[in-house]
């Protein structure tokens, strides 16, 4: 099997088609492939890349056969057992292309079967290889971890065991890369990648369903003893064996939280317990010992996500109480009793606790010397936030630790009553047992230069989640307030900004901020306005403004809820909110979250048990009857802020309206409309009357349809919609939009006999459009959007008077009104599409006839339905539609005929499956005239027009107006304004795509600019052949980038690019770089937009475009510029010094008759030593840095050096002027190269440096003959 022979292209080009070979076809044909197969695997041995591809051929034949043929075929279990034996083979692509096939097809085992049928073959094969280790080929035992590293999810069960067992059996083997590997391995195979927890959801990561092998509960103890009883010798050994331990130890505790398996093995949970002392302290001397960051980040990582969540869990919860009666979550109930027991009488019988002596070896090495030392404390405090974490639950064992919950308002009686209704447990765990540690890690945060604060306040931050702020505030007090009993206390104001970061609804209690924080609030205004320091104020406003930050988690809390939004306190909000305006988004944060965090929780069964949700509900029921009252104080809120400060205000007053009750709501909407009302009969609205609208319109959504009607009728008065100031149009459209979209005024609903008042309405908005302002046309859209599906079948007649408004919107200068129109005239099209009836004797100006001098009023309508004389109904249709919007082409002004254009194209795009043929051409054939236009406008709408119909419209609808269209849009090809060149070429580039470039020269002609379409196609060719040609030069080329959408199919239609991905890498790669934007600033135009003409040696120049002068300087100019380096290489190097040899050239002219090559007269033209330059124009330029100037500088310094050698004769010359005057001599002027910057070695002299003799750096006065320059300068 040779390069050229015919057998390995053979298997290249089944192993590349065979994967999309449908199943039956393969099945059939193996029968045949596979004897024909098999014999070639060995004669392909000493060919890689045939064997490659031979087995890419046996992985596609295996994948899809059924297990009968897999077992009863021994071809087949043969190609297998080869396919094994090269998985250890020792070149690399060959062992890894076959270790993928058998991974691939154990993936995915024949239905029904979950294990594939080779699994026990591949097991007993590795098992072999694993068991006959030989230490002179420990190589192929390497190889044989990592592969059952990637086979470790396939693994049969039954096997497990013995894989284990031989894979600890390796280290005592004493090779250092074996032993690591068969740590990773065991690491991998005791805690699999997790799989979803649907079996019948295939993994993403294997890319297979099959569920991972588990190990037998009973051999845990042995296999954690193993591995206990062989400590790594070395930091290299230390990591994977940490890892092995890890996984150990996680999926021993994971196990011991499946109340099935405790109940068969008993005996299971004591060995773990028993256990745990040990591994610990393997792990923590890994730690602590002195060694690197690698090992002690992972032996961290194996106390963390090793033994506590293999103990509590992944989420960190103690899985306790509810209906079990304390059976869920057995193993860390026991841990922590049994830690509870003995907590509280000395270290030393705490450590007899598993727990016990995890917490005071913590609380040691917080204090510990050689732990700081040694880099470790970081790594120990990661390990206490972990512990903190797992230990902050209410449980049942919290409940039974004997420490009452202190807390100053909360009695007996109500702890009592809260076990009894919500099953309230009491402290956590985190209480009692966790003080010193928190204690010790708030010392050393306080201390000065502390290098750990990050993981400091992690663990505080754990320590709050883990036993709420009142439990950790009696630890670790804040002290803001001075005490002249203790003078020198530190204060923690940083714990601040922590308690607000980490608060959690089910150990926040609003009566704690009401009992601490409030008080405390009310000294730091006290000291605050004690002081008359500057300094102080602000120190004392900051601590206000973070204990106030704090207000929103206690909000978010369910206990205490009721007792603690009394009614001191609620006035007292009340008055901060009124008073205190920096203090006023952090209180709103509050209130809103009262009502958020209540909310959500009753509909949140996984997070939340049945209690606590109960508790929400109660919670939501107070909060109602609080509405009322809340609603006045944030109504006059809203009224006193600025309008742009509105947002979160408003935000708030919408989440209280929907807790108050439908008379609550009544009342507020009566109340607010007689405002409106009242600040309307002013000659002039007020800006009352907008903040009067604006909660209008946030009751919108809270009202019933009784106030909805009512609200409906008041705005839709005429001295509100039709308001002289804008800003009450606008807000006044804003809130009848919104009441027709929620569907509760009367008559404007949907459904027959609902919608009677539709008619009227429309006809009132179409009486009053003279009238409407600028900043409503939006509002005003969207209301027409709204009512326009509500029209009803014998009312379609108000749709032609709609259309003029509808179809200007579409180029107003507002995004957002332009998108607003494009829906309303889609909405248009979709009601006419539901059928009905159009009335043409009723539409508006049937009976009008328009005088020639009288000007267009936008009703373009008049004159189209006279010329139609047909004034009897017709039956609504789309295509109907597009006819009424069709005759704004017949309108007097450009931008009424634009206007029309861009939305026939609009509906075009929308409506093309339903349009006929017929209709579709008879667009065509009208907007190709406007192509050709002379106004630009028109222009602009017809070229995009033109663009929908060639990307979107069927083929053969546009194939027969192409000879009209191509011409047309050539007359454009040459024209830069507005885009227009570059609009025509996309758009027959997208033509020579999908009608062919031969079509589209034929439909060219001879049509003065055919030349386009033929330099169109040379592109594409040459991008084509570019594109192949770095194909086949780099086998791993990225794939194109994706190009970005508006997320609205017609904008990218009508504005997306339409070159694709070859051009556009043709085109990024003329682009210039930065630097060389800088360097040459006669080109910049074209190289922003990386348009070139390319010179091709085998192609003509293409002048077409009259640009070619100017792009083929900048191309010579780019050539001829210097790089920095570039010339470097042209020098000769020192080989002992690495100086470079600058040789003083005899001829100053060779290099420039070297560089000349043809067309030097040309670009001399263009680019002379006098520095004139000439643009694509022929406009003269000039330059300041020019050849001429440099050269006359050089020569000006050669002549000072000259003049002033210092001789008598020169000294003579001088005029009396200047004879005084001291002439200066600059150092190292005969070394200066003649054709560089710098100095050259001349032979026979002296090397380039300064020899300056002392005398000449005398500055005294009277000082005669030359002055030396050692600067250079004069």
């Amino acid at each position: 099997m040779e390069e050229g022979d015919l057998i390995p292209g053979v298997l290249y080009l089944l192993a590349a088609v065979l994967p999309y070979v449908p199943t039956p076809v393969v099945r059939a044909q193996v029968s045949v492939l596979l004897p024909l197969l098999a014999p070639l695997l060995p004669l392909s041995s000493q060919h890689p890349p045939a064997l490659r591809s031979l087995l890419s051929v046996l992985c596609s034949l295996w994948a899809p056969l059924d297990a009968p043929t897999l077992t009863g075929t021994p071809l087949l279990r043969n190609a297998w057992a080869s396919v094994l034996q090269l998985c250890v083979d020792p070149r690399p692509k060959v062992r890894k292309k076959a270790q993928e096939v058998v991974r691939t097809v154990l993936a995915a085992p024949p239905a029904p079967m979950m294990r594939h049928p080779y699994a026990e073959q591949t097991a007993q094969y590795i098992l072999n290889r694993l068991t006959n280790v030989s230490p002179d080929h420990a190589e192929v035992t390497i190889w044989s971890c990592a592969w059952t590293k990637s086979l470790a999810p396939f693994w049969p069960t039954t096997h497990l065991v013995d894989l284990l067992q031989a894979l600890l059996t390796l280290p005592s083997l004493n090779i250092p890369f074996l032993t690591a590997a068969a740590y990773t391995t065991i690491t991998a195979i005791l805690a699999p990648t997790p799989l979803s927890s649907n079996p019948e959801v295939q993994d993403t990561t294997t890319g297979s369903s099959v569920p991972p092998p588990t190990l037998a509960p009973t051999h845990f103890p042995a296999s954690l003893a193993t591995l206990l009883s062989l400590p790594p010798t070395g930091d290299a050994d230390a990591v994977p064996w940490i890892g092995a331990v890890g996984a150990c130890l996680y999926a021993w505790g994971k196990v011991c939280r499946d109340l099935e398996v405790i109940e068969e093995t008993p005996s299971l949970l004591q060995d773990f317990l028993l256990a745990v002392p040990n591994a610990f302290r393997a792990l923590w001397g890994q730690l602590e010992d002195g060694h690197g960051p690698e090992v002690r980040a992972a032996a961290e990582d194996a106390i963390v996500h090793g033994l506590l969540e293999g103990i509590f869990g992944d989420d960190g919860k103690v899985h306790a109480g509810g209906t079990n009666e304390g059976k869920n979550g057995d193993i860390a109930d026991l841990l922590v009793k049994e830690c509870l027991k003995v907590w509280g009488k000395g270290p030393k019988n705490a450590k007899k606790s598993s727990l016990g002596l995890i917490l005071t070896t913590l609380e040691s090495s917080l204090d510990s010397v050689s732990t700081a030392s040694s880099g470790a404390l970081g790594n120990v405090l990661s390990v206490v936030e972990g512990v903190v974490s797992v230990l902050g639950t209410n449980s049942e064992v919290g409940g039974e630790c004997g420490i009452a919950y202190r807390l100053g308002v909360v009695s007996e009686i109500w702890k009592r009553f809260l076990l009894a209704r919500y099953g309230y447990k009491g402290p956590t765990p985190a209480v009692t047992l966790t003080p010193s540690l928190v204690k010790a890690v708030g010392t050393l945060r306080g201390a000065q230069g502390f290098m750990w604060r990050e993981k400091a306040d992690g663990v505080l931050g754990a320590a709050i989640r883990a036993m709420g702020p009142a439990s950790f505030l009696e630890i670790l007090p804040m002290n803001l307030i001075p005490d002249k009993d203790a003078p020198n206390r530190d204060g923690r104001a940083y714990l601040l900004p922590l308690l607000a970061a980490n608060m959690v609804p089910r150990t926040a209690d609003i009566r704690h901020f009401v009992c601490h924080f409030v008080p405390l609030s009310e000294k730091l205004f006290e000291l605050q306005s004690a002081t008359d320091k500057e300094g102080e104020r602000k120190i004392w406003e900051v601590c206000i403004n973070q204990v106030w930050t704090c207000f929103r988690g206690y909000c978010a809390g369910l206990a205490g809820l009721k007792e603690g939004l009394s009614t001191p306190f609620l006035q007292l909000l009340t008055n901060l909110l009124y008073s205190q305006p920096t203090l006023r988004v952090s209180i709103l944060h509050g209130v809103r979250a009262l009502v958020a965090s209540n909310r959500s929780i009753p509909a949140d069964e996984i997070h939340y048990n049945y209690a606590e949700r109960s508790c929400a509900e109660e919670n939501l029921k107070f909060l109602a009857g609080l509405a009322g009252n809340m609603l006045s104080v944030l109504f006059n809120v809203f009224s006193s802020v600025e309008s742009n400060d509105r947002g979160l205000v408003g935000e708030v007053i919408s989440l209280w309206l929907g807790l108050a009750d439908v008379k609550e709501l009544s009342a507020t909407f009566k109340k607010v409309s007689t405002m409106l009302t009242q600040n309307l009969k002013g000659t002039a609205a007020t800006p009352r009357t907008h903040t009067t609208l604006d909660l209008l319109i946030l009751l919108v959504p809270h009202l019933s349809a009784t106030d909805g009607t009512r609200l409906f009728t008041i705005v839709f008065a005429e001295n509100v919609i039709s308001n002289a100031d804008g800003t009450v149009q606008k807000k006044a459209y804003r809130i009848l939009a919104r009441l027709v979209e929620r569907g509760v005024v009367d008559g404007l609903q949907e459904a027959d006999g609902k919608n009677l008042k539709v008619e009227s309405v429309l006809s009132r908005c179409v009486e009053i459009t003279s009238s409407v302002n600028v900043s409503a046309k939006r509002d005003r859209v969207q209301l027409l959007s709204a009512l326009v599906p509500l029209i009803p079948d014998q009312s379609l007649h108000i749709i032609p008077s709609l259309l003029p408004e509808a179809v200007l919107s579409t180029k107003e200068v507002s995004e957002k009104t332009r998108n607003g129109a494009f829906d309303l005239v889609v909405a248009m099209g979709k009601r006419m599409e539901r059928g009905g009836t159009v009335d043409r004797a009723k539409v508006d100006g049937m009976d009008v006839e328009q005088e020639e001098d009288e000007p267009t009023n936008g009703n373009i309508f008049i004159g189209f339905f006279t010329f139609l004389l047909i004034v009897s109904p017709v039956k609504a249709n789309v295509e109907e539609y597009v006819t009424m919007v069709a005759a704004g082409l017949v309108g007097a002004t450009p931008h009424m005929i634009s206007a029309s254009i861009t939305a026939l194209s609009r509906l075009t795009f929308e409506f093309k499956d339903n349009l006929s043929a017929n209709m579709l051409s008879e667009l065509i054939n009208t907007v190709v005239v406007f192509v050709s236009s002379a106004n630009r406008e028109i222009v602009k709408s017809a070229l995009g027009f033109a663009k929908v119909s060639v990307i979107s419209l069927p083929a053969n609808v546009v194939t027969s107006h192409l000879d009209s269209l191509v011409p047309a849009l050539l007359g454009w090809s040459h024209d830069h304004k507005n885009h227009f060149k570059t609009k025509v070429l996309h758009i027959l580039e997208r033509m020579g795509r999908r009608f062919g470039w031969e079509v589209l020269e034929a439909v060219a002609g001879t049509h003065e600019r055919a030349g386009v379409v033929t330099h169109l196609r040379k592109k594409k060719e040459r991008a084509k052949r570019r594109k192949e040609n770095q194909n086949d030069q780099e086998s791993g080329t990225e794939d194109a980038p994706v190009r970005a959408t508006t997320g609205d199919a017609f904008e990218d239609v009508l504005y997306g690019s339409d070159s694709d991905s070859s051009d556009a890498e043709s085109e990024t790669e003329s682009k210039p770089t930065k630097g060389q934007k800088q360097k040459d600033k006669f080109n910049s135009k074209a190289q922003k937009s990386g348009m070139r003409i390319r010179l091709d040696n085998d192609e003509p120049m293409d002048l077409l475009h009259g640009s070619a002068a100017r792009l083929t300087t900048s191309n010579v100019i780019s050539a001829r510029r210097r790089q920095p380096g570039h010339d470097a290489a042209k020098f000769k190097t020192d080989t002992s010094t690495g100086r470079m040899i600058v040789e003083e050239s005899s001829d100053e002219d060779e290099g420039a008759r070297a560089d000349d090559v043809a067309g030097a007269a040309y670009r001399e033209m263009l680019t002379s030593t006098d520095g004139q330059t000439r643009d694509s124009s022929g406009k003269v330029r000039f330059a300041k840095d020019t050849k001429k100037r440099r050269a006359a500088e050089r020569e000006e310094a050669d002549d000072d050096v000259e003049m002033a050698d210092g001789t008598e004769a020169n000294m003579a010359q001088e005029s009396p002027k200047k004879k005084n005057k001291r002439s200066v001599v600059k150092v190292g002027a005969e070394f200066k190269a003649k054709n560089a910057g710098g100095d050259v070695k001349k032979p026979g002299q002296q090397d380039p440096y300064a020899y300056l003799p002392l005398g000449s750096l005398n500055k005294k006065k009277g000082r005669q003959g030359p002055r030396i320059s050692i600067t250079g300068r004069r």
